[in-house]
């Protein structure tokens, strides 16, 4: 992107925040490089004065032709309704991101005009916090310059992986909803750490420290995440012991389900919202 690339947020809601607010921590744009469009006035007016860029209603779209990258952040029901709203002031020339989920690159497509590059991402929730897991796709008319652009924008609030359009819903299912997995497991600790004595100030502490902690170790060593298990369960010890009961209460088998269930649920509800807006 050059230093007068327009970066154009369609849907101004939660997530599309954390991105504004990571591309201008990050410095990847300038405030006047971002608009926002949202048909809710008082959220307009909360980005405006939020993070001092301009804003836009549905129907007055004045600056989206100009926009080298339209980023789609409504909800996915709305995928009909929203793009006959901006679809006069769209063109070819621009590269589309969606961060609808659910909607593919094809559906994308067909409401757009001819040739236009789309992009499929899947951010999740951290990236309220620039910690984002993101993974992209690219649909058929997708150039490499294109996947390079969207990964620098997604690399300010997170990491980001490529993967193909039909791995989508496994990546809804691990990455997608995989920070409420941890959250169970924190609740769990937390709750564990007071049946044993602690007072809830300190158990909540100590678990988001170790959680903490050990994502950083995961990420940082060079070791697998069973090498790094074994390295803390010495025979006899504490870990063990703690390690046996979740065993003995299929632990491993669960987060796994977990995925599977929550990657088929993401299938069926993908063929829901392509079906329900035609």
């Amino acid at each position: 992107m050059t230093k007068d690339s327009l970066v154009y947020f369609l849907g101004g809601g939660a997530m599309a925040e954390a991105m504004i607010r990571g591309l201008l921590e990050q410095q990847v744009v300038a405030r006047e490089q971002i608009v926002v469009a949202d048909i809710r006035p008082e959220r307009r007016r909360w980005v405006a004065d939020e993070f001092g860029i301009p804003t836009e209603a549905p129907g007055q779209v004045e600056r989206l032709r100009e926009a080298a990258v339209g980023i789609l952040a409504f909800k996915p029901k709305d995928l009909v309704a929203a793009l006959a709203d901006y679809q006069a002031q769209m063109h070819a020339g621009q590269l589309i991101i969606s961060i609808l989920a659910g909607v593919t690159t094809q559906r994308i497509e067909k409401l757009l005009p001819p040739q236009t590059p789309v992009i499929r991402a899947m951010p999740n929730t951290a990236a309220a916090v620039g910690l984002a897991a993101t993974a992209i796709c690219g649909g058929q008319h997708v150039q490499e310059e294109h996947l390079a652009l969207a990964e620098a924008l997604f690399a300010a609030i997170g990491s980001v992986q490529r993967v193909d359009e039909p791995l989508m819903d496994a990546v809804t299912g691990l990455s997608g909803s995989g920070p409420a997995y941890v959250y169970l497991l924190a609740e769990a600790m937390l709750a564990g750490g007071v049946a044993a004595g602690l007072d809830s100030n300190t158990a909540r502490a100590l678990t988001q420290q170790t959680l903490l902690g050990a994502a950083y170790m995961l990420q940082a060593s060079q070791r697998s995440p069973e090498e790094l298990r074994k390295q803390v369960s010495s025979p006899g010890g504490t870990t063990l012991a703690g390690l046996q009961a979740l065993a003995e209460h299929h632990f491993s088998d669960a987060v796994r389900e977990a995925i599977l269930r929550a990657t088929e649920r993401s299938r069926v509800l993908s063929q829901i919202v392509t079906t329900g807006t035609n």
